[in-house]
């Protein structure tokens, strides 16, 4: 199994936290069910619902990869826009004409995990 180089978060309660902060950002983002599956690379929304509940993220290099994504995009956004958190919480579905006029969202759906990393350093350079 390929490790990240943060080895607590696949312990128990790291993961368990992982999972918490992950979904109260894709609730801020008000996203729906399909597009949270999506930017978790979930299919089974009953997963999804577990982690809701609580339960800590699966130990699984795509989903810990992922979740890290979302929430260094989610750090970069409060850096780069401080003073607007409304924005912030809309600016996955508006188009940007960095990201060819289209929406972060629709690039991580159409490109996938790809997608997701492109975003992210798209939204680093502009946070700094």
């Amino acid at each position: 199994m390929k490790k990240t180089w943060i080895p607590e978060i696949h312990g128990h309660e790291g993961r368990k936290a992982l999972a918490e902060a992950v979904i109260v950002l894709l609730d801020c983002w008000h996203l729906d069910e399909k597009d949270k599956l999506t930017l978790l690379g979930l299919s089974d929304s009953s997963v999804l619902a577990g982690y809701r509940q609580g339960a800590p993220l699966a130990d699984d290099p795509d989903l810990l990869e992922r979740v890290g994504h979302l929430l260094a995009i989610d750090r970069a956004l409060r850096k780069a826009y401080p003073a607007a958190p409304e924005f912030y919480a809309q600016w996955i579905k508006i188009r940007n004409e960095s990201l060819e006029h289209k929406s972060p969202m629709e690039v991580i759906r159409r490109q996938g995990i790809e997608g997701l990393r492109k975003v992210r350093c798209h939204i680093e350079k502009v946070g700094g």
